[in-house]
């Protein structure tokens, strides 16, 4: 066996190394996005339960926000239309509420979360509903 034979077998398999340590990195992050993707559904559907719970909506299939619980969000009603119209009517419902969350977390939080409440994401779903002017939400989790 020759120095150029040598060097093209460890060439070969070093690359092959290289790929399975790719493919395994690939496939442990398509398992941790599931696991994210399914907690986020779990978060959302709990959120729904407490909407009805604390009595800011009721649930017949779709999920139906009072009035009183639409008008705590008449301060930033207008900038949630905004990112609607934007951003949120070309997203999937859980990235939509996402994007909810990272932009009005904290203003959620002092408008309806403590005054109402809430602690497992209904003002999520409660902006959802005002963003997208709809009274009545069916989440596609």
């Amino acid at each position: 066996m020759n120095v150029d034979t040598i060097s093209i077998t460890l060439s070969i398999g070093s690359l092959l190394g290289m790929l399975w340590a790719v493919f395994s990195a690939s496939r442990r992050l398509g398992e941790l996005e599931l696991k994210v993707d399914t907690m986020w559904a779990f978060q959302m559907r709990r959120a729904m339960s407490e909407t009805v719970s604390t009595g800011l909506g009721s649930m017949n299939s779709p999920l139906i926000f009072s009035d009183f619980a639409r008008h705590s969000l008449d301060p930033i009603e207008a900038e949630l239309k905004e990112l609607w119209r934007q951003t949120l009517q070309f997203m999937d419902d859980a990235e939509a509420l996402l994007e909810i969350e990272r932009v009005y977390g904290d203003r959620l939080l002092t408008l309806v979360c403590v005054p109402c409440g809430l602690s497992h994401g209904a003002c999520l779903l409660l902006a959802f509903s005002v963003a997208s002017d709809k009274r009545e939400i069916e989440l596609k989790l």
